[in-house]
């Protein structure tokens, strides 16, 4: 076996394919090569959480990190007492000089805390008039006439605040049904502002029922939970972000920058307007909202000098213009994230050599909205090197796709139709179509699902991100701390006390393999479904979840793309539509009541270019600049939500096809050159799925095997193929005229009998701190929960199963399959290891293994900390057993049974 240095040299070598082979194109065959060689490069980057160890913890943490087949780290300085002082400096030192011997490349949160924007406390301590603004009102009712009435607008001004409009406009009577009407206006706006002398305003009420809208700047904000974050939006604050975390690192190590020191990752930033409020729409939802002068400029610009007399429109129902001021403020807003937050952190990065990364709150749709959004999930990423998102809290998790689950992180429901079906398409959708990603897409998992989270779910989260284009990842996480830390579990290592720890490194090179063969390609996907911002900005539109739970239930793979796109990057070609390296046959819309005018005439191009679109139960009726859609039977067709994916079907609008309806069955194409991959994903909780797939290529079609690193062999007829998958069990087919030879055959069991192995079996116990070490717990006929409350309730460990099998004489295959086991299990025969299973399916081969008469079985089963460590994170979710629940099989050809 390779040392940890071997590995890292190999990473390092193989980091770029095109230095193997500068004059050979790169193709999934020769990545495919590269990682049969085992020189993958390294797609792991997991946050090392810092607490201020002392140097030994910090090294050892640093062999332990590579010793699990990962090349580079993230210091997340969150529970460090120090950041950017003495103390975080002196560790940071002895962190970059251990991997600089290592060969391993270092990223840094950058901030003090979550979520960005502290600016390493120079916000509170030093630029307190660059922490979040935010624009809010007070209405005063006035009734009329009154021809002497004035006003004290500016008494309503407090420390540091500022006014910045008065507007006045009739209120509609509310009637009987008060609460309808309270916040409506009749449209009549008159600006009032300029009236305003010495915080007094005199002004003749007309006749009548008026309101008078104070609009003014503050800094006091709602949203208490983060008092002293920047304010994105403004320039100069982004400076100060700049000042505090980005050059006292520059100062320190620019000359490891871009070697050693890989960049910077911000976490989480966001507007802040309120705390974690789901329906965060301008307009719907009563609250502050972001501000700075820079954007006041940039409405200007687009509505005109007198834009102030516009602004109530933001909280209030005010007439026609009330939808396009909230469009236009939202379009403007996050043009502003974009430009001063976003791209300004990656102009700073890339000057200096290094890669600027991260990712916004995008749960429950805020991703499109504010509070702890940014408005734009395409526009907040935009500039940086690669598309970021994150799952943590059990948001993904098996069986939990329905529209609503009951969440513990928010203490409401969640929706799982978004978690599933949107989420992580909507990331790597991103890393496909802006050429700046590299094809990129970064996911930070496994984070705060508690000690219940083992081996077997984060390979069940890492192919359902793989399975829908994600190719980085930032596993959470590592931690200096002493066990048990309580802060977000689980922790991969966890000072040597989590039983799993040595399984890790099998996970994270399966990891690594599938993200290299999934790199450098192209995904191949026949849909493009628009990003819902602009249509939610103005008003009434459908979720895109909602058609993307529609065609990925049927395996219509897809990408998604804002309207921006369609501005100049679209193009049309051969009645596709094309978008970077990628290439759509069909246009899907979500149902919108209105859509950018930009946007609508791209889309009459695309048509008389023979682009199929199709827009979801209904036309648009507006433009998002208020005028009315002009023939929008020319847009495309409607179709029906429910009637989508068949519509698709039945217009041959697909890629790869199956037979019958495997709902929960992921299918992900990638393309190099001229060599295909197709992974296969089955979500199921508990259910085996069995199918058929029609494959648009299947030349040299193999079996690649990323847990064992193998190539196989497998039946098929033409592009048709059988196939059978256990919950949790994926495969990825490769299809290319040059495959390397296989290794074996993919296991056909359809042959064999299964034979119960009946025990006795003697039992026992390690914990992680004893292993190998067993001490004897009891002799059993039938393996059991070794969990249960009248066993061990409280075990966290290994459990050790050994008996003794009498074996025929036969050079016939022979295979054991592991029943009901929770949740790592190792075999050994003779004292030879057959092999570690991470996940179903629980079969590992014994052909060679076996000899004629007695042989001598071990079963090891590792469970999960949550026994031993009850927790918080693992509290919302059912609780699973542990150990070897029923006896296995022995699988044998007809012969050997015949004997």
């Amino acid at each position: 076996m390779r040392d940890a240095l071997e590995l890292c040299r190999a990473s390092l070598v193989s980091f770029s394919a095109a230095e193997d082979a500068p004059d050979k194109e790169i193709t999934v065959t020769t990545r495919l090569e590269q990682v049969l060689a085992g020189k993958e490069g390294n797609f792991l980057l997991p946050f090392f959480w810092q607490h201020g160890a002392n140097e030994s913890v910090l090294r050892e943490l640093m062999a332990k990190i590579q010793a699990a087949s990962i090349q580079e780290v993230c210091l997340e300085s969150r529970p460090h007492p120090d950041f950017c002082g003495p103390g975080w400096f002196r560790d940071l030192d002895i962190i970059l000089e251990e991997a600089g011997k290592r060969g391993m490349r270092v990223w840094v949160l950058d901030d003090k805390q979550f979520p960005t924007g502290f600016a390493a406390g120079l916000i509170e301590k030093k630029y307190p008039e660059h922490s979040r603004l935010m624009l809010d009102y007070y209405a005063i009712d006035a009734y009329g006439p009154d021809a002497n009435a004035s006003f004290l607008p500016g008494s309503l001004l407090r420390g540091g605040d500022s006014l910045v409009a008065v507007v006045a406009s009739r209120r509609i009577e509310p009637g009987e049904d008060w609460s309808a009407a309270k916040l409506d206006l009749t449209g009549d706006l008159i600006d009032l502002t300029d009236r305003v002398n010495g915080g007094r305003l005199f002004w003749p009420v007309p006749d009548g029922l008026w309101s008078l809208v104070v609009i003014y700047a503050t800094h006091r904000c709602q949203s208490a939970g983060n008092l002293h974050l920047l304010n994105p939006i403004s320039p100069a604050a982004v400076d100060v972000l700049i000042e505090g975390s980005y050059e006292p690192h520059y100062r320190r190590y620019s000359h490891l920058f871009g070697k050693t020191f890989a960049g910077f990752f911000s976490d989480e930033p966001q507007f802040a307007n309120t705390f974690y409020t789901a329906q965060a729409l301008v307009g719907r939802y009563d609250m502050q909202l972001p501000w700075s002068s820079e954007l006041g400029a940039a409405l200007a610009e687009r509505f005109g000098p007198d834009y102030r007399r516009y602004l109530p429109c933001l909280w209030f129902n005010a007439g026609e213009h009330s939808k396009e001021m909230r469009y236009g403020y939202m379009d403007a807003l996050t043009d502003q994230y974009h430009q001063h937050f976003n791209r300004r952190l990656t102009d700073w990065c890339h000057a200096r050599g290094v890669e600027y990364i991260g990712h916004v709150i995008e749960d429950l749709n805020q991703h499109s909205r504010l509070s702890s959004g940014v408005g734009h999930y395409f526009r907040a990423l935009g500039a940086q090197d690669m598309a970021g998102v994150d799952i943590v809290m059990h948001q993904i998790h098996p069986g939990y796709d329905q529209t609503t689950n009951r969440w513990h992180g928010a203490n409401k429901t969640l929706d799982g139709e978004f978690f599933h079906y949107a989420l992580i398409k909507m990331a790597s959708s991103l890393g496909h179509i802006d050429p700046k990603k590299k094809g990129r897409t970064l996911c930070e998992n496994f984070g705060a699902y508690g000690w219940m989270e083992g081996v077997r779910l984060m390979k069940w989260l890492t192919d359902h991100c793989i399975v829908r284009g994600v190719n980085y990842f930032t596993p959470h996480a590592f931690t200096d701390s002493e066990f048990p830390d309580g802060d977000s579990p689980p922790h991969f290592y966890a000072r040597g006390q989590n039983p799993q720890y040595r399984f890790m490194g099998q996970l994270f090179r399966y990891t690594n393999r599938l993200c290299h063969l999934f790199s450098e390609g192209r995904h191949v996907a026949p849909v493009l479904v628009l990003y819902q911002a602009d249509a939610e900005w103005w008003g009434d539109a459908m979720l895109m979840q909602k058609p993307m739970r529609e065609l990925l239930q049927r395996q219509i793979d897809l990408d998604v793309a804002p309207c921006d796109s369609f501005r100049a990057d679209v193009r049309a070609e051969n009645g596709s539509l094309v978008l970077n390296n990628e290439q759509y046959r069909c246009l899907v819309i979500p149902q919108a009541e209105a859509l950018p005018g930009y946007f609508l005439q791209a889309l009459r191009t695309l048509r008389r270019a023979g682009v199929p679109v199709f827009f979801v139960d209904a036309y648009p009726i507006y433009t998002c600049e208020g005028a009315a859609v002009r023939s929008p039977e020319d847009l495309g067709e409607i179709v029906a939500l429910t009637e989508l994916a068949g519509h698709l079907l039945h217009k041959g609008l697909t890629d790869v096809t199956v037979t019958p309806l495997c709902k929960r069955l992921r299918v992900y194409h990638y393309q190099s050159g001229h060599s295909d991959l197709y992974m296969f994903f089955n979500e199921e909780p508990e259910k085996t799925i069995r199918f058929t797939a029609d494959l648009p290529a299947a030349a040299g079609l193999a079996a690649y095997d990323a847990m064992n690193n193998r190539l196989l062999a497998v039946k098929h007829a033409g592009n048709r193929i059988e196939l059978t998958l256990e919950p949790n069990q994926s495969i990825v087919l490769v299809a290319s005229p040059d495959s390397p030879a296989c290794d074996a055959e993919w296991p056909d069991l359809s042959d064999l009998r299964a034979v119960e192995i009946a025990g006795p079996w003697e039992i026992g116990i390690a914990a992680s701190a004893e292993y190998p070490n067993f001490k004897f717990y009891k002799s059993a006929a039938l393996a059991g929960d070794i969990n249960a409350a009248d066993a061990l309730p409280n075990f966290a460990g290994t459990v050790r199963y050994s008996c003794r099998v009498s074996l025929p004489a036969d050079s016939g295959k022979i295979y054991i399959r592991l029943k009901a086991i929770y949740e790592v299990a190792e075999v050994w025969l003779n004292g030879r290891k057959a092999g570690c299973c991470l996940c179903q399916p629980y079969l590992l081969d014994l052909t060679d293994l076996a000899r004629p008469g007695e042989n001598q079985l071990s079963i090891e089963v590792t469970n999960t900390l949550v026994k031993q460590v009850p927790d918080y994170c693992s509290a919302i979710v059912k609780q699973q057993p542990g150990g070897m629940l029923e006896n296995p099989e022995l699988l044998f050809n007809e012969r050997r049974n015949e004997r």
